[in-house]
């Protein structure tokens, strides 16, 4: 989950810097979550899912200041792992 919200966010970093033609030098972006293993494990009852995710996006651009808070709104709007996180969607999982 963490990977897949990673990625989709560095896709989205790269690709819009380069269309707003802000130069990134290096970007980093770290992530952590809550989540209960006992619960997975079957080990303890209740919510097998995480509980909180935070990122920490790092940028490395001799852009200005102005420019990289659009950059990561623009992100921010147009993550698709992003905004599958925020919401509740339906999954079906079937055996075949």
């Amino acid at each position: 989950m963490l990977g897949a919200l990673g990625n989709c966010l560095a896709v989205g970093y790269a690709a819009n810097a380069t269309v707003a033609g802000i130069p990134l030098e290096d970007l980093r972006i770290d992530l952590k979550g809550d989540v209960d293993l006992h619960v997975f494990l079957g080990l303890a009852e209740g919510h097998a899912g995480f509980s909180a995710i935070e990122a920490t996006v790092t940028i490395d651009s001799p852009a200005p200041r102005a420019d990289l808070e659009a950059l990561h709104a623009k992100v921010l709007s147009s993550s698709p792992v992003g905004h599958t996180l925020r919401s509740a969607v339906p999954v079906e999982v079937t055996l075949a």
